[in-house]
């Protein structure tokens, strides 16, 4: 009597009673990756013996199997046992028969992937091995098991490799066949997957406003602005942080009427050059991003500057000295806005400040019964800005008795403190400003840092270094 056993290595659930073998034999159905379970199925051919007469061992190590049917046993593992070596399965039945199945590091295959742009006949295919020795004669690779890899090439646990790829074949999904002696691995991707953008051969217009930078490789390249997905990096002067994400607009937010491929806002810490590498790719998750990013090296125009604004509410009267202070937010002095940055205060009278710096001004005989309206903008070598900013004064008969009172700055525990003014009806709460104290005079500060407006009665905690002064609070509503 007589009989003949069989592993096999499935990745079916315990299916191997119904597929008929005979002799030694291992067989991957869909091959062998980490994220997968399979099994292993010891099986036989003959009267006898009985499943439960059967071993299945693992390196000398019995396993705990299950039985199939009458003729078969099955035992089921990860893939991941594979990371340390080989793994021998051995069927063991009475009178010392043996059969034996030796599974190696290259059965475990990663991150395979195919690119192919609308431009070239080739598409290339790269994926990971796990196995130290292999080499290309022991690779078959095919797509659609009709087209051939050819250019195959190795580097450490990659293995890289082109197709033929025509025009015709464009748009369709692909099977893809990788064999590495008997074991068999077939990956199916669709053309999403695989389809990239390619860059024009023509370099770009890139055009400048005050509120952005747009990017045009011309009408034929990018032809539908939303069938796209940009990235774009700017370099930065920090060296932690070499590269940032730039914000991404519209060309009509940035200041455009024609479209554009890609836009940009201007980042505040830019001054000559923009140094920035696009990236993209059609507009869907699972889409690749090109292989190689676009280098971008842009002289900025100079512009006249943007237009300054006045702090909400910003000024301070002092009605012993009748002088007025005006405060704004100071401009960042950006070298492509200009040199000379300069600002021009003037009231709708005609009146011109006694002094002025980068973010106050200060007005004196200041007639207190008329309402007035204070005119601000910047001026650098280009020009003037465009706009200009106003400040409305109200009539300030009043004043005195509706500013705080006793504003003192403690030094032991950094806080500011002061008493309600004297006219409270009305009152919902304070301004706050705190400025450095100019070196040439005390009458007005040259840089403002707005505090939000505080409730009444709160008292507010101000970390002031030495240098600075504080701003006048004025009372919400005061006139």
């Amino acid at each position: 009597m007589s009989w003949r056993t069989f592993l096999l290595i499935t990745a079916v659930a315990f299916r191997c009673s119904s597929v008929q073998l005979s002799g030694i034999i291992y067989t991957l159905t869909n091959g062998l990756q980490a994220d997968f379970t399979y099994d292993v199925c010891c099986s036989y051919n003959g009267s006898a013996p009985k499943p439960w007469e059967i071993q299945l061992k693992l390196d000398d190590l019995r396993l705990k199997t299950v039985p199939i049917d009458e003729s078969t046993i099955g035992y089921r593992f990860k893939p991941d046992q594979l990371w340390y070596g080989a793994l021998e399965f051995k069927c063991n039945w009475p009178g010392n028969g043996l059969t034996k199945a030796v599974i190696s590091m290259y059965s475990l295959l990663e991150t395979f992937d195919c690119f192919y742009t609308d431009i070239k006949t080739e598409m290339e295919c790269s994926f990971h091995h796990f196995f130290e020795g292999l080499t290309a004669t022991r690779l078959s690779l095919a797509m659609d098991n009709k087209y051939k890899a050819y250019d195959i090439s190795m580097d450490d646990n990659v293995v890289c490799f082109k197709l033929p790829y025509p025009a015709n074949l464009h748009g369709l999904n692909r099977n893809f066949t990788i064999e590495i002696d008997s074991q068999k691995q077939v990956y199916i991707l669709n053309d999403i997957r695989m389809r990239k953008p390619y860059w024009p051969s023509n370099e770009p217009l890139i055009e400048q406003s005050r509120l952005g930078i747009c990017v045009n490789f011309g009408s034929n390249a990018f032809k539908n602005s939303d069938s796209y997905e940009w990235k774009v990096s700017l370099l930065t002067p920090d060296p932690r942080f070499r590269l940032q994400e730039a914000t991404l607009v519209s060309y009509s937010d940035a200041g455009f009427e024609d479209p554009k491929d890609v836009c940009f806002k201007i980042p505040p810490y830019i001054n000559d050059t923009i140094e920035a590498y696009l990236d993209v790719r059609f507009n869907h998750s699972l889409s690749p991003w090109t292989n190689d990013n676009k280098y971008l090296n842009y002289t900025m125009k100079q512009l006249v500057p943007n237009m300054p604004e006045f702090l909400e509410n910003g000024f301070y009267y002092d009605p012993n000295k009748k002088m007025i202070h005006v405060f704004w937010l100071k401009l960042k002095d950006l070298k492509f806005s200009g040199g000379n940055l300069t600002y021009i205060v003037v009231t709708d009278t005609g009146k011109k400040p006694l002094h002025q710096g980068n973010s106050s001004a200060v007005f004196r005989d200041w007639d207190s019964l008329q309402p007035a309206t204070v005119i601000i903008w910047s001026q650098n070598s280009v020009g003037r800005s465009k706009k200009n900013h106003t400040l409305s004064v109200p009539i300030l008969r009043d004043y005195k008795r509706r500013q705080p009172r006793n504003l003192q700055y403690h030094l032991e525990d950094h806080t500011l403190t002061w008493d309600p003014p004297q006219e409270e009806e009305d009152l919902s709460g304070y301004y706050i400003y705190s400025c450095h104290a100019h070196t040439n005079s005390n009458n007005f500060c040259e840089k403002t840092q707005e505090v939000p407006i505080i409730e009444r009665h709160e008292s507010l905690n101000l970390w002031v270094s030495r240098g600075f002064q504080a701003g006048g609070g004025i009372a919400k509503g005061g006139g």
